[in-house]
């Protein structure tokens, strides 16, 4: 499936770090920064589409 028909995208090493504040609470950066507080169970995105969102850019590699 090419990267422009998908919702969520990610970079092959994409950023994960848990929080300084609660080691509980773990976040993944992608298009969206999402969060987890379930060891990774399930996933919120809490915040909006941080790419350009460049559907020519998006195409099979």
């Amino acid at each position: 499936m090419a990267p422009k028909n998908m919702r969520y995208r990610f970079a092959w090493t994409f950023p994960l770090t848990f929080s300084p504040h609660n080691p509980k609470t773990l976040y993944v950066g992608g298009n969206h920064v999402f969060r987890s507080r379930d060891e990774g169970s399930s996933w919120t995105a809490i915040s909006p589409d941080l790419s350009l969102n460049h559907a020519a850019r998006q195409d099979y590699s």
